[in-house]
C-alpha cells in the first residue's frame, strides 16, 4: 500500500486530523525513492554519514572577550586543516591525492569527487567529469561544505 493510500484512510473526514502513521524507516524510504523524491544512493550516503563515528561537527573551548568586554565562545578550527605536503585533515579524516570523497554543500547537494590537494586556504577537488572545483577552507571551516572520505 502506497504512502498516498494509507494517508487518505487515515484522515478523518469528520475532523480533518490525520492518526500518527506507525511505518518502519525501510518503507518510508521506500516510499520517498517511489515517489523521485530521494534516490537509494542518497540514502546509502545519509546513512554512512550519520553511522559514522566522526567526531562532533563543533568544538568549543573557553570564553574570550572583545573590545568591550562582551563574552564570546571561540571554535577551534584545529581539526580542519592543510598538512604541508598536500594532504588535508578534516575532523578526524587524512586526505590524500586520488581519495575519493563524497562533498556535501547547500547549492549542489551531494556529489562524488576525487581528493586533489590542499592549501591553507583552499581544497582542490576533481568531479567525475574532470573539471576541478576549488573549495574555500574557510567555508569548509564554517561547515557550508562537507567532505568526507567515500566508503569503497
Amino acid at each position: 500500500m502506497s504512502i498516498v493510500e494509507e494517508l487518505s484512510k487515515l484522515i478523518d473526514s469528520s475532523t480533518t486530523r490525520i492518526r500518527p502513521i506507525n511505518r518502519s524507516r525501510s518503507e518510508i524510504e521506500e516510499d520517498l525513492i517511489s515517489l523521485g523524491i530521494a534516490r537509494d544512493d542518497d540514502l546509502q550516503a545519509v546513512a554512512a554519514l550519520i553511522s559514522s563515528s566522526s567526531p562532533k561537527l563543533n568544538t568549543i573551548t573557553g570564553s574570550i572577550l572583545d573590545g568591550n568586554n562582551n563574552t564570546f565562545l571561540e571554535e577551534v578550527d584545529s581539526d580542519i586543516y592543510a598538512e604541508g605536503d598536500g594532504r588535508f585533515q578534516y575532523l578526524g579524516q587524512s586526505f590524500t591525492k586520488g581519495a575519493p570523497v563524497l562533498i556535501s554543500d547547500s547549492s549542489s547537494g551531494r556529489y562524488t569527487a576525487k581528493f586533489v590537494s590542499a592549501t591553507d586556504s583552499e581544497v582542490v577537488i576533481q568531479r567525475p567529469d574532470g573539471s576541478k572545483t576549488r573549495l574555500q577552507m574557510n567555508l569548509l571551516k564554517e561547515r557550508k561544505y562537507q567532505i568526507h572520505l567515500k566508503e569503497s
